[in-house]
């Protein structure tokens, strides 16, 4: 048998309308309290607490009772005195996206059915229910870099996926600028901003009951410090470069995933794109016509250094047999491999065209990008 546990739930916007004080005006939301009546039913104890009254000092509690009653919850105790917030951050929480949409519990569907419910069921975060693609991108000094760039290729990206976007690419640099304005003066020395762009389609029609009035395809921006992207690098850097493994080699501690994609060429499972070099010849998997911004801009920045760049897919065998590897992505533009498959590579990293690579990117940022993701990881 489960342990009885306590289970929380706030009011208005999560078992009924939020009428944002015109709490008469309050109408239930019948799976919420289907869902709550069976917690109730398995023998759970069930708080609601609420905020109403919190600011204006009314006593709602007679009224508020009256509601739970006429909507028919089962519950143990209502708690009135929630402090009145935007945004309520908790390391127990259950967003009501994820409670409402997602499997939180299985109830009944036959006379007699026995409940079952489990705390452990409970998702933390909605399932997918529509169609999201994603666009990552950084600063350079505080300054967006190529963000028009960006917003054509997730335009482009969203389109191949029947995503409807209402955007035009300048409506999306625009909202990138404005996500990112409150940060950027706001910037340690020498750090940096790394964004995304996602692009979300309607839900999808198994999630129709689901769809409110006015609700539209959207786009979300969503910035993070560069400082703290790097620190992630920390466990993966070894001997000047990253440790890398294909999913076909022995597991290792901690490595850099790569793996085989359905040509049989090298793939970065991180979303960067791998770069093998021999001599002065720099192999890389096709752009094709939406190419990753970090890669076209590396390969772009190769051509110029006298490198012979071949659009190719190189096989992980090749990889590992290579003078150098690299990974080609934001936020760390170039970040060398030092070491494949536990195996260290000819040339230790950074090797020579790593380093001309990452000074070229330096001066066209007007930064050291390599000395900014380094110090940050640690290394």
């Amino acid at each position: 048998m489960q342990r009885p546990q306590t289970f929380c739930f706030d009011l208005d916007g999560t078992l009924c309308t939020n009428t944002w004080g015109e709490y008469e005006q309050a109408r239930p939301f019948p799976w919420a309290i289907e869902r709550v009546n069976a917690l109730a039913r398995a023998g759970h104890r069930i708080l609601i607490f609420t905020a109403r009254g919190g600011t204006t000092g009314i006593d709602w509690r007679e009224r508020t009772e009256a509601q739970l009653q006429a909507w028919g919850v089962h519950y143990d105790e209502l708690v009135f005195g929630k402090p009145t917030a935007d945004v309520y951050v908790d390391d127990r929480t259950v967003h009501v996206d994820a409670w409402r949409y997602g499997s939180a519990l299985t109830v009944p569907l036959l006379p007699g059915h026995t409940d079952t419910v489990t705390a452990a069921s409970m998702p933390v975060l909605p399932p997918p229910r529509n169609t999201t693609v994603v666009e990552v991108g950084r600063t350079f000094g505080g300054e967006p870099f190529r963000v028009k760039d960006h917003a054509q290729r997730v335009l482009a990206v969203a389109q191949g996926q029947a995503v409807p976007c209402l955007q035009t690419p300048s409506q999306i640099a625009e909202a990138v600028s404005r996500a990112i304005e409150p940060s950027r003066d706001l910037l340690a020395p020498g750090d940096d901003l790394v964004f995304t762009i996602g692009l979300s389609g309607l839900p999808h029609a198994a999630y129709l009951d689901t769809l409110e009035p006015g609700l539209d395809p959207g786009v979300t921006i969503g910035c993070r410090l560069l400082s703290q992207a790097a620190r992630g690098l920390a466990p993966y850097m070894k001997d000047g470069g990253i440790a890398a493994q294909t999913l076909a080699a022995d597991a290792a501690t901690q490595a850099w995933p790569l793996a085989s994609d359905p040509t049989g060429g090298l793939s970065d499972l991180l979303g960067g794109e791998p770069l093998v070099i021999d001599g002065q010849t720099l192999r890389a998997r096709p752009t094709g016509e939406r190419p990753n911004i970090a890669l076209a801009q590396t390969l772009e920045l190769a051509r110029q250094l006298g490198l012979d760049v071949k659009e190719t897919p190189v096989t992980p065998r090749e990889a590992r047999q290579a003078d150098e590897v690299l990974i080609a992505d934001f936020p760390f533009c170039v970040l060398p491999v030092s070491a494949l498959d536990q195996a260290r590579l000819r040339r230790p990293a950074p090797g020579p065209v790593a380093v001309s690579l990452l000074e070229a990117w330096s001066e066209l940022a007007g930064l050291d990008v390599h000395a900014q993701w380094q110090t940050a990881a640690g290394s």
